[in-house]
């Protein structure tokens, strides 16, 4: 029997694929959670709308994640932290402290969890590239600029 997924499932296969399975499998189990539709004709056209519909929103999301990556590289990142006298910072600058420096100067809120910096964070004065992954697709850099603030 031909059914369509509407959920990811474990071992059998991702949201919208086709795929074949037992009748009792799908009467028992996977229709009771509303985890598959048997695959007529009428069900296979929804697909392919919500599958075209998902490509559109998807290169809608990747223009205009790139739009972002393109007016980031204009800004002048500098955070001014405390450090010694060799150089060394008290502490670190963490991802959690660009995404707050880009957010008061661009406006963009990017999540830390998708701000890359080498190591444990910025630990040292000086300029350091941070890696940014706005999207799976789309990766851009910004330099951080860090000065003593003493």
């Amino acid at each position: 029997m031909k059914v369509i997924l509407t959920s990811d499932i474990k071992n059998v296969g991702k949201k919208g694929e086709i795929i074949n399975v037992k009748e009792g499998y799908y009467n028992n189990f996977l229709l009771p959670n509303s985890m598959a539709v048997i695959a007529s004709s009428n069900n296979m056209k929804n697909l392919e709308s919500t599958i075209k519909n998902a490509q559109l929103r998807e290169q809608k999301e990747k223009a205009k994640v790139a739009e972002i990556s393109k007016s980031l590289k204009d800004f002048n990142y500098v955070i001014k932290s405390k450090s010694g006298p060799s150089g060394k910072l008290f502490g670190s600058i963490t991802a959690s402290d660009v995404a707050r420096l880009i957010k008061n100067l661009t406006k963009f809120d990017i999540d830390k969890r998708k701000i890359e910096i080498e190591g444990n964070g910025i630990k040292t004065l000086g300029s350091h590239d941070v890696k940014l992954k706005l999207h799976p697709e789309v990766e851009t850099s910004i330099t951080v600029n860090v000065e003593a603030a003493n």
